[in-house]
């Protein structure tokens, strides 16, 4: 099994470790879909990418997963998240996910991931792939944790979330996790040795072959 490659930055080094990570992986890869997490430890990375680098030509840009039913407040829905977080150029590019299962994986598999840049939950969880998730779940419907839901803030009557999954993610091209924040230390460690396990969703990703662990300080 091929190991996780391994970041260590902190501060601003996070941000700029990350974007040079995407802006590589876009270079190498003829897929044209860039798939970005909404999380507290995504979000604020993505003010400072580069709108006019070459390597977005033709890219469309998705959230890995986006709240079931949508929130009565629009600002919260992951896909506006994400444009508000990104430079004007790149929220240009960032696509609503379809309302079904079926129609994003019909679209993933078309035209396939070149990048996919996740956070790491509490809990271990990647997109909303939470505890249970198989090694090879795919796109679907998943109903959020008290716990997760708890951590989104005000998007009633969402208590669900659209998501790609394991599987879906170890197929893109290239994947990289952020890892930062408060409780989360025995997840990574399950990430970067093992063993794998539904219990720990993120543990799976182990089994990508061009998969790199950005580490900022976690407790």
């Amino acid at each position: 099994m091929t190991l996780p490659t391994v970041i260590r930055a902190s501060g601003a080094a996070v941000g700029e470790a990350a974007r040079a990570w995407l802006l590589d992986a876009l270079r190498a890869s003829t897929r044209l879909l860039v798939g970005l997490a909404v999380g507290e430890s995504t979000l604020p990375l993505y003010g400072d990418l580069p709108p006019d680098d070459p390597a977005w030509a033709n890219r469309r840009i998705l959230p890995v997963d986006e709240l079931v039913p949508a929130p009565a407040d629009g600002e919260q829905r992951f896909a506006a998240r994400l444009r508000n977080a990104l430079p004007a150029a790149l929220a240009e590019r960032v696509e609503d996910l379809p309302d079904d299962p079926a129609s994003l994986a019909a679209r993933i598999d078309r035209d396939g991931f070149a990048a996919i840049l996740l956070g790491l939950g509490p809990d271990g969880h990647v997109a909303f792939n939470q505890p249970g998730s198989p090694a090879d779940s795919g796109v679907r419907v998943v109903t959020l944790t008290p716990r997760n839901l708890a951590r989104l803030g005000d998007v009633a009557p969402a208590d669900s979330a659209l998501t790609i999954g394991v599987g879906t993610i170890v197929a893109a091209e290239r994947v990289a996790v952020v890892a930062a924040g408060t409780g989360k230390l025995a997840a990574l460690g399950r990430l970067l040795d093992g063993p794998q396990g539904d219990d720990v969703p993120a543990s799976h990703l182990r089994g990508h072959a061009a998969l790199t662990v950005i580490m900022d300080a976690c407790d």
